[in-house]
């Protein structure tokens, strides 16, 4: 198990300071001016490298700013959806349980329509804007039949009589 000393440690040298960890995380500690447990200083420590380390990961894949307010909100949206449609792409390849591949074959369809949906919100006029909702709208369309289908067959094996 990694110390509190050292996860401080690492802290420190990632120029992240706890201190204003402990004010933001834990406010009511904080005005009473108590000390927290080792377990739960413990736990905010690694919480902070978590945060850190969770921010750094996101601005690696998807190519955004590590500080979020650097982004537009609809680009910050399209990073997001287009690293949840990979995401789910590559679950959908490793999963051969039912009904997991024909869920996950909805939330594919589901972020390919929000990313088509946040570009007609970017660019709303531009000439490809009227592709873009056609192209959402299949995308949702696709989503509904598969869930749709998918759905009667869980009921209708739900309702199925034991033999």
């Amino acid at each position: 198990m990694v110390t509190i000393a050292q996860l401080r440690a690492v802290l420190a040298l990632l120029h992240i300071e706890t201190d204003q960890f402990r004010t933001d995380q834990f406010p009511a500690l904080d005005a009473e001016n108590a000390a927290l447990t080792p377990e739960a200083e413990h736990a905010a420590l690694l919480t902070a490298l978590h945060r850190c380390i969770s921010t750094e990961l996101q601005r690696a894949r998807t190519g955004t700013p590590a500080d979020p307010s650097e982004l537009d909100p609809l680009d910050q949206a399209a990073k997001y959806a287009a690293a949840l449609h990979t995401r789910i792409r590559d679950l959908a390849g490793h999963t051969t349980a039912a009904p997991i591949p024909a869920l996950l074959a909805v939330a594919n369809h589901a972020t390919a329509a929000t990313r088509a949906l946040l570009s007609v919100g970017r660019h709303p006029y531009s000439g490809e804007s009227d592709s873009r909702w056609r192209q959402a709208i299949a995308e949702l369309g696709h989503a509904h039949q598969l869930l749709r289908t998918e759905y009667i067959d869980h009921s209708n094996t739900a309702t199925m009589p034991l033999a």
